[in-house]
């Protein structure tokens, strides 16, 4: 029987038969400094290559790493709940497979989780962030995404305790997308981010263009707006309470400028977006509800284990 292992490095692979030898040896190597059992589950996303014949090569000469594959093409978020509900250590690392971030890496962020008693941290591509080129760009679109979706910046480079998301019986507590169930289960004060390198890819292209990011926002969006609804709620009764404000100030002083009818048309218009926020609110906490209750059908089904 193999050793219960302490990490789980879960890595969702999708068209990487270039890159999973080598991903695999480095991710091995920097596991093996942190003198603790570990094993390696990934998950092939029924891809378009030979990545699942060349996982079953590399898991003949190593047992530390598992394979699984799904039965269709799932989507990175479904083969990462995969590896997760399948993962037997106390805590799971996950890492892309493009070996754009730097295995090494992984230590700076297990002992940035256990020195200050963390349960949760991301690995943050702190040069890409600050990089000039098309930064105005990015920064435009995480703010327009924050503000609508309450998102903080995130990455799929990040170590967690596995109990959080996994039950005792081995089920997922949520198949909402991670960052969206980690919101709800996890207290500020337990996570944080560090700066982390990230290389240049070497193989292949990303998979997220600029329609796959609108898909993704689309299919996921909703789970985040447990939180925005009350935002929304919020920002509209503040509104309201402003629009009367305005009104009492015209009783109190009818003899004056107020009397004018634009002073009359901005108070109704201020009353008038206080309530659509507020309906706005309304109608997405229940839209999020429903959503979070139909994800409990299977998001992935498993043809294949190794």
């Amino acid at each position: 029987m193999r050793e219960t292992p302490y990490y789980s490095v879960v890595i969702p692979v999708y068209n990487s038969a270039a890159t999973l030898p080598s991903l695999l040896e480095r991710v091995g190597q920097c596991m093996d400094g942190l003198s603790r059992p570990f094993e390696i589950v990934c998950v092939e996303d029924c891809g378009s290559d030979n990545s699942w014949e060349v996982l079953c090569d590399l898991k003949a000469n190593n047992s530390s790493i598992r394979g699984i594959r799904l039965a269709n093409n799932f989507g990175q978020w479904a083969a990462l709940l995969c590896g997760l509900e399948k993962a037997r250590g106390n805590y799971v690392v996950t890492i892309d497979d493009d070996l754009q971030y730097d295995e090494q890496d992984i230590a700076k962020l297990a002992e940035h989780l256990f020195s200050n008693e963390l349960l949760l941290v991301y690995g943050i591509p702190q040069a890409l962030y600050e990089s000039k080129i098309g930064s105005t760009t990015r920064n435009f679109r995480n703010y327009i995404v924050n503000l609508i979706l309450d998102k903080e910046i995130t990455s799929s480079f990040r170590i967690f305790r596995r109990d959080l998301f996994v039950n005792k019986d081995g089920q997922l507590r949520s198949r909402s997308h991670f960052e969206a169930a980690e919101k709800q289960f996890i207290a500020k004060k337990y996570k944080d981010r560090i700066s982390v390198n990230f290389r240049a890819r070497k193989q292949g292209k990303s998979g997220y263009s600029i329609l796959a990011k609108i898909r993704l926002l689309l299919v996921y969006g909703l789970e985040y707006f447990t939180a925005t609804s009350l935002t929304l709620s919020i920002l509209g009764i503040t509104t309201i309470f402003l629009s009367m404000l305005m009104f009492a100030l015209f009783l109190v002083r009818r003899n004056t400028i107020l009397h004018d009818s634009s002073y009359h048309l901005l108070t109704a218009s201020i009353f008038n977006l206080g309530a659509i926020l507020v309906s706005l609110g309304v109608i997405s906490y229940f839209l999020s509800q429903s959503y979070v209750l139909q994800k409990g059908k299977p998001v992935f089904v498993i043809a294949e284990e190794i």
